[in-house]
């Protein structure tokens, strides 16, 4: 019999050559899979880095209404003056559980601080700086409150 394509012995593929592409398809998916991790663990950090964002926001518009003799913002030395609020006392969530001040958890993710300067950067006025740890990133604001007479 003959055949309209010619020589039929060449048909099809050999064991070898399907080995081949399954091997490169591998590599392949190997290559979108470590893509996949990656992208999950940066949208991880963004997530973790706005949660403290936020939180410094808030912290430092609280201050910008409190009046400039509030106590928490009293300083009667020349040299900086920094607080370190409680775990439990910061009013953050520091295990991202839903619950504000965790008091059982004292080594929370999210630290907060902040530094009271008065006179600076001239008379009547204090330089608050507010700081937020999140893990490995550390976000700061400085805000600048008059007493306005």
């Amino acid at each position: 019999m003959i055949s309209l394509f010619g020589n039929n012995q060449n048909a099809g593929f050999s064991l070898i050559e399907v080995m081949i592409a399954m091997v490169i398809l591998s590599i392949g998916i190997l290559g979108v899979a470590n893509m996949q991790i990656r992208a999950t663990n940066g949208t991880s950090s963004a997530a973790k880095l706005t949660r403290a964002d936020s939180w410094l926001t808030s912290t430092t518009e609280e201050f910008a209404r409190l009046p400039y003799d509030n106590p928490r913002l009293l300083n009667e030395t020349d040299d900086p003056t920094t607080y370190m609020p409680a775990q439990n006392a910061d009013g953050i969530d520091n295990d991202s559980n839903g619950q504000i001040d965790d008091a059982d958890d004292a080594s929370g993710k999210i630290e907060l601080q902040y530094t009271v300067e008065k006179d600076m950067p001239i008379d009547n006025c204090k330089r608050i700086g507010v700081t937020v740890q999140n893990g490995n990133k550390t976000l700061i604001i400085q805000y600048i409150k008059a007493d306005i007479i």
